[in-house]
């Protein structure tokens, strides 16, 4: 699942919103982003990264006499390259840039995802524990994800059958998809991954930035910047429209220009739909990455919680906890074969 529909999906869950008025609440954002999905947006993969060393000096390519004159000019040159490192929107601008990068080489890695869902009480005691945990890897081109666990124990004999009926099916299904089908699935989960990373796009426009030091993040040097919502800024996507009731603290890695760390904060109550539901002021997410294969940094955790009211009549306070681990590198030519259920 990607970053966006997650964090997406979280918000829901602090919201209270499931079953049907879930369901007319997802159906908003979609039309709601469908139609800014022509949206003219600066983040194209031809925007140039803002990191680009400087060329080294080239002896004989000028005249011994021009050589103080263009040697002052890549002096000023690496000053202004400096100063674009320092410069904190830049810094995540590029992030945002080169998560597109991270997502094209995620989709070569299966991994399992371990979602928690803790209702609290008045006093933040826990009432209520559901933990699901799923095996996420590509089937025929998308996504596929097969419960494994429940509440940290493994599925009963009859769950696990049930499951891998449903992979057998699922294989099945796709496998028997004409050209036009499958290309039409995918390009619908590309859609969806589009829509999702299209507030994150807005990051860098929607935010002022400030540095707010520098520290180790399991041991790797990253720049801390602290955002607040830029006054007038116009969202092009229905969740950028809260940016206003948001602030966060991003942590970016000073190698690899990555944002390995994330903090942020409704400051604001917000609402969805006139009596939909309510999200209320201090609720925190929070994000955390990590390098894998030396090759892409992919979610360690991320966490949600919050108070919220639902149809303004049900108080709910919820926390969303979800670990992402045993990532395994997924061979693009293999298949996965379903076992017949046993009976």
């Amino acid at each position: 699942m990607s970053f966006g529909l997650k964090i997406e999906q979280q918000l829901r869950i602090c919201l209270g919103i499931n079953g049907a008025v879930g369901a007319e609440f997802r159906r908003t954002l979609r039309l709601n982003d469908d139609q800014d999905l022509t949206a003219p947006t600066s983040t194209t993969s031809e925007t140039k990264a803002p990191f680009s060393e400087v060329q080294r000096w080239s002896r004989g390519c000028y005249p011994w006499w021009e050589f103080g004159d263009m040697r002052a000019v890549w002096l000023l040159a690496a000053t202004c390259s400096l100063a674009a490192a320092e410069d904190p929107r830049e810094l995540v601008r590029h992030a945002v840039q080169l998560m597109d990068q991270n997502l094209a080489i995620a989709r070569n890695y299966t991994f399992l995802e371990r979602t928690e869902i803790r209702e609290l009480d008045s006093n933040s005691r826990v009432t209520s524990r559901k933990v699901m945990l799923y095996d996420v890897t590509l089937l025929e081109g998308s996504p596929y994800l097969r419960l494994v666990g429940k509440d940290d124990h493994p599925l009963s004999p009859a769950e696990e059958r049930m499951e891998q009926k449903k992979l057998q099916d699922n294989i099945a299904e796709r496998q028997k998809e004409s050209p036009e089908q499958h290309a039409r699935r995918i390009a619908d989960w590309e859609k969806k991954q589009q829509r999702a990373r299209g507030p994150l796009t807005e990051i860098p426009e929607g935010f002022d930035f400030r540095m707010a030091g520098e520290e180790q993040v399991n041991g790797r040097a990253a720049w801390v910047i602290e955002g607040t919502p830029r006054p007038g800024y116009h969202a092009r996507s229905t969740l950028a429209k809260f940016f206003p009731k948001l602030s966060g603290k991003l942590w970016i890695d000073k190698a690899d220009h990555q944002w390995v760390r994330f903090e942020g904060e409704v400051t604001g109550t917000i609402s969805v739909g006139l009596f939909l539901a309510r999200l209320n002021q201090g609720a925190r997410l929070s994000i955390e990455m990590t390098r894998i294969n030396d090759e892409v940094w992919l979610p360690k955790r991320i966490l949600a919680n919050g108070t919220g009211r639902l149809a303004l009549v049900k108080q709910l306070r919820v926390e969303d906890d979800t670990s992402y681990s045993n990532y395994r590198k997924f061979q693009a030519e293999s298949r996965i074969v379903a076992v017949a259920p046993q009976p």
